[in-house]
């Protein structure tokens, strides 16, 4: 009855359906198994279906490989080649992408988005005889915009890669990251994080990856580069893990990082950055005045787990790095600190003239508990700081403003 109904379903209502396709699989026995996404697969590739016409993101999970029976590289061509109005293709599988299935998405949309995602680098085999440490070098050859998903794997030190001077105390990683960048000029979507675990600490990951070569024994800052050698970006983000203060940070950005990476790059297009969970005091320092053009920011304001840190260098950092852009329109901050908002928001009122959207969570997903009073104390403040700011000048619109207060019991 169910494959009747999805057969029978007039284009117009579908239309309302498959703006976005999201493809898991198949896997073996899936015919039987999946009837619904063999049907949807069948009708896509199907030149005499107006449905692929509808389809403006395709986004393939765990493609089996090019061997497999019922969805290897032809399969997937045909099935490319039918979509009439793709604009963006994901691939988020742990096998490289088809050069071919690469070429023929390039000849068919030149302006679409290339994604590629493979967020099982650093995970171990089932048995644990081997890790994941495999790069997909050959996106470097697509011609076309292109967003990278990059997972570094660090070692099991509690300093992410890249954070500790001492190349002998860290696994660096980033030299691969830049020799993906150098090579790939329409990167323009940068999604990075790290992987961190005791269990990185058997064997020596350089010798496992086929990608490294001589110089990637190195810290990136170490390396010789020239000036302005990274693709142009339009877009940085931090891959969402642990966004907490009592778990390291998912990329750190030490102050050496961030030297090196503002010489390597021209930051003239970047429109949005996500930092997730780094700490960006030394990033707000470096590029105060470097990125004036931001229009979305996406922040954490931490001192660490209980930390008797003052909080006046990164409140004065942040509000330093806020008055140098010209106009934000959308701000997410997650102030762990409680503490750093209310002396933010003078900074945060000048961008009233441009701000659509303000999102702050002071203490989103704090895994402690906190007394009724101190958290009633917390919303009374939060509420007069959010008042505040919408009277502070007369030019402040903001469409939609979110204070998030939520507790998490520690159970």
């Amino acid at each position: 009855m169910a494959l009747q109904i999805f057969s029978t379903i007039p284009d117009e209502v579908l239309i309302q359906i498959f703006t976005l396709v999201a493809f898991r699989g198949p896997r073996d026995g899936w015919s039987t198994a999946c009837p619904p996404y063999k049907l949807l697969l069948e009708r896509l590739s199907d030149p005499r279906s107006s449905l692929s016409s509808l389809v403006h993101e395709l986004t393939i999970v765990d493609w089996p490989s090019p061997e497999s029976r019922e969805f290897g590289v032809s399969e997937l061509e045909t099935l490319i080649r039918n979509l009439k109005k793709l604009s963006v293709l994901r691939w988020e599988c742990s096998k490289p992408i088809p050069l071919l299935v690469v070429s023929n998405f390039h000849t068919l949309f030149p302006s679409s988005l290339l994604s590629i995602r493979n967020r099982t680098r650093g995970a171990a085999a089932p048995w644990g005889y081997y890790w994941n440490t495999t790069v997909d070098l050959d996106v470097r050859r697509s011609r076309q915009p292109l967003c990278l998903d990059f997972v570094a794997i660090q070692n099991g030190s509690e300093f992410p890669v890249g954070a500790s001077p001492e190349s002998s105390k860290e696994i660096a990683e980033f030299p691969v990251l830049k020799n993906i960048l150098q090579r790939s000029p329409n990167v323009c979507i940068l999604a990075l994080g790290c992987i961190a675990g005791g269990s990185y600490m058997i064997g020596n990951i350089h010798q496992k990856a086929e990608s490294y070569k001589s110089d990637d024994n190195c810290p990136f800052y170490t390396q010789s580069r020239s000036e302005e050698s990274f693709p142009t970006l339009k877009e940085i983000a931090g891959l969402p893990q642990n966004r907490n203060i009592y778990h390291p940070p998912g990329f750190e950005l030490s102050k050496a990082h961030c030297i090196a990476w503002k010489k390597a790059m021209n930051w003239k297009a970047l429109v949005e950055l996500d930092l997730w969970n780094a700490r960006p005091n030394d990033f707000f320092v470096i590029f105060r005045g470097h990125i004036p053009q931001l229009k979305i920011l996406k922040v954490s304001l931490s001192l660490g787990s209980e930390s008797k840190e003052d909080p006046g260098p990164l409140l004065r950092a942040t509000a330093r790095f806020l008055d140098s852009i010209e106009g934000l329109e959308e701000l997410v901050i997650s102030d762990w600190t409680r503490t750093l908002f209310p002396g933010l928001y003078p900074s945060i009122a000048r961008h009233g003239h441009s701000m659509a959207s303000l999102d702050v969570n002071p203490i989103e997903s704090l895994s402690c508990q906190f007394r009724t009073a101190t958290l009633k104390k917390q919303q009374a403040a939060y509420k007069l700081t959010t008042n505040h700011l919408r009277g502070a000048e007369s030019s402040v619109f903001l469409i939609y403003i979110a204070i998030n207060l939520q507790r998490k019991r520690v159970v």
